[in-house]
């Protein structure tokens, strides 16, 4: 759960650190404990603006959509082709970028594809969906989770590369809407 909060009773934060599957969460919290959430945009290498999204005092971000409000605000921001870094610089601290979250392409009919750095390890719920231009997209194989409707209704995608060696179920709706002909290109000897 890439900059999901587990938020625990007071004295129990070592133990849930401890625990399989608990300790998965990058974002452990006492009950009572204040958390500080981060938002900020800074360029890539290419000069466009991508928005991050964490937990202060966290050492990872996920990409984010413009505005730390609501999504449906500002739909339609990105477009061309994104670049997203494996790390950020902001105010003085690096930041890795673990996920790409909820909504962040949503309703961005310009975005033509979106080059994902192998630090991502969740995608989240309607990712791109509505990318109606996108038509390709490569999964890095670090990839943990797709969740729901990620891709739904990229009408233009032709070509999905999944760099994922141990595939994982995903919602049968993750790509429900795209080409009627898509091409899955996966690692050789993961096909069966």
């Amino acid at each position: 759960p890439s900059n999901a909060t587990l938020r625990v009773p007071k004295g129990t934060k070592d133990k849930y650190m401890a625990a399989e599957g608990w300790n998965t969460f990058p974002n452990i919290v006492e009950m009572g404990e204040v958390v500080e959430h981060l938002y900020f945009e800074t360029p890539n290498a290419d000069g466009v603006t991508i928005y991050y999204s964490g937990v202060k005092g966290n050492t990872e971000v996920e990409v984010t959509y413009k505005g730390d409000d609501d999504p449906l605000d500002f739909y339609g921001y990105y477009e061309g082709r994104i670049v997203i870094p494996e790390t950020v610089e902001y105010k003085g601290k690096t930041y890795k970028v673990t996920g790409i979250n909820h909504d962040t392409f949503n309703q961005c009919p310009n975005v033509t594809s979106v080059v994902i750095p192998n630090s991502v390890t969740t995608i989240g719920e309607r990712a791109f969906i509505a990318c109606s231009k996108m038509y390709s997209i490569v999964i890095p194989k670090n990839v943990t989770s797709i969740e729901e409707r990620a891709f739904y209704g990229c009408k233009m995608l032709t070509h999905v590369v999944s760099e994922i060696e141990n595939p994982f179920s995903i919602d049968d709706n993750v790509f429900e809407g795209i080409s009627s002909n898509p091409t899955l290109i996966v690692p050789k000897g993961t096909r069966s």
